[in-house]
């Protein structure tokens, strides 16, 4: 099932540009028609006239795919979702994204709260990755 759904904007930015979600469901189906043996968190689609990324949302409709009209490039009445490349989900190492910088910089967050988020994000990844407390989506099948 498609649904359209809003664009995330914030402060006149948009911030979901191009890119939709996914239920668990979709996720699911996509792992398995593409043999791969973890659940995809996000995919580069193409559906009809829609194109992006959907990122899985545990929280959207299981069997659905959310479109946002950035997605939307033409009109076509091609229903097959293409799947150019998947993300996998997973723990790894942390990365910083120069444009991400870019746009904090410019939205006037200061270089030290970004530092104490990062010093924050680094310590929890560290301890996800230590603990025997953390499950994979893989060990939530079995």
């Amino acid at each position: 099932q498609i649904i359209a759904i809003p664009e995330i904007v914030r402060n006149g930015y948009a911030f979901s540009d191009g890119v939709g979600v996914m239920g668990i469901d979709v996720a699911r189906a996509i792992q398995e028609r593409m043999g791969e043996t973890s659940i995809p968190g996000a995919a580069q689609i193409r559906i009809g006239g829609v194109k992006g990324m959907l990122s899985l949302k545990l929280d959207f409709k299981a069997d659905s795919i959310g479109i946002r009209p950035s997605q939307m490039k033409f009109c076509s009445t091609h229903r097959v979702l293409e799947v150019k490349r998947i993300a996998r989900l997973g723990l790894g190492t942390p990365k910083l994204f120069k444009e991400t910088l870019l746009v904090m910089d410019h939205l006037g967050v200061k270089c030290s709260e970004f530092y104490n988020l990062q010093e924050r994000a680094c310590a929890e990844m560290a301890l996800a990755q230590d603990s025997r407390d953390c499950i994979t989506l893989d060990e939530v099948d079995e």
